[in-house]
């Protein structure tokens, strides 16, 4: 039987997201992984480094778990009205948990981002007051020279 329109509508858009949480959550790995080699021992990120390889986790287990239903309405040739309900239900459902787990998602990997910033940021900064520091003292000594 062929897969109604609304139905396939919704496994593309499932698909969609899920490949987005697998980016956006691969990203947010290769984010967390630097900025936890300089703190170690930071409970935050090791546990966003867990919610975030979890959630590409996530995404493999639902696209299986779709490919299921799919396989399961394209192999009966008698599916009846109930079962595309049904199935419909359940990837509607799956749809709200996907958009949840994405937002998520995405809301770590701009945390990251901002946070790997602010690190920066730091640096620069504190980099910056020591030049000038530096620069202070050669003025300084310069003009005691001069003296």
């Amino acid at each position: 039987m062929t897969i109604p329109s609304e139905i396939n509508a919704l496994i593309e858009q499932l698909n969609q997201d899920l490949n987005q949480i697998e980016q956006e959550a691969a990203e947010g790995l290769v984010l967390a992984r630097a900025i936890i080699q300089r703190f170690p021992n930071n409970d935050a990120l090791i546990q966003m480094l867990a919610f975030l390889n979890s959630a590409r986790f996530y995404a493999d287990t639902e696209r299986s778990r779709i490919q299921i239903i799919v396989e399961s309405l394209s192999r009966s040739n008698q599916t009846t009205g109930e079962e595309i309900q049904e199935a419909g239900e359940d990837l509607s459902t799956k749809l709200g948990r996907v958009l949840e787990t994405k937002i998520r998602v995405i809301s770590a990997k701009i945390s990251l981002e901002n946070y790997n910033e602010t690190i920066r940021n730091d640096r620069q900064t504190k980099s910056y007051a020591r030049g000038n520091s530096r620069n202070c003292d050669l003025r300084r000594t310069a003009n005691y020279a001069g003296s």
